[in-house]
């Protein structure tokens, strides 16, 4: 999961979600994309996350949950170069988005297995959620439901789509 988070560059050896780094005739590098066959001088954008999909009591939760502390201030995960360029959009947040049958488990997880205020969540649920980007950009977790998502985007609050 952190290598999924962080890729490293491709190499002459080694690819790297398809691309492999190549040399031409003039020993100029350039990168190669096996699946597409693009070639580029420039260096590509990689996709970072995926879907961890195990059976139900495997422990997708707590691996999450150990995947954000890994990093909670979000070092490392955006290059210093983008985080500087997208500062006022960019956000420490984690946004979770679960079924209400599991939101419970994400709260009682989080209080299980991680120290005492090392992190910060807010259960964005219930009418009387605070939908300021501010106050949620204040947290290291922001939790809340598939409905919720829903709820927000059919009923067009002013705050809808800014969650993160």
């Amino acid at each position: 999961m952190l290598s999924n988070e962080n890729p490293e560059m491709p190499t002459t050896n080694k690819a790297v979600q398809f691309w492999i780094q190549r040399v031409d005739q003039n020993k100029d590098r350039y990168y190669y994309n096996l699946l597409t066959k693009l070639a580029t001088k420039d260096r590509p954008n990689f996709f970072r996350g995926g879907i961890l999909a195990d059976d139900m009591g495997l422990g997708k939760t707590i691996q999450m949950i150990a995947l954000i502390a890994n990093n909670k201030n979000g070092k490392g995960f955006i290059s210093t170069k983008s985080a500087i360029s997208l500062d006022q959009k960019y956000s420490k947040t984690t946004l979770i988005v679960s079924p209400l049958s599991v939101l419970g488990n994400w709260i009682d997880q989080i209080n299980m297995h991680v120290k005492k205020d090392s992190f910060s969540y807010y259960v964005f649920h219930g009418p009387d959620r605070d939908d300021n980007p501010i106050f949620l950009k204040n947290h290291d977790i922001v939790i809340t439901t598939y409905g919720m998502i829903g709820v927000e985007l059919r009923t067009g609050r002013p705050n809808s789509g800014n969650l993160t």
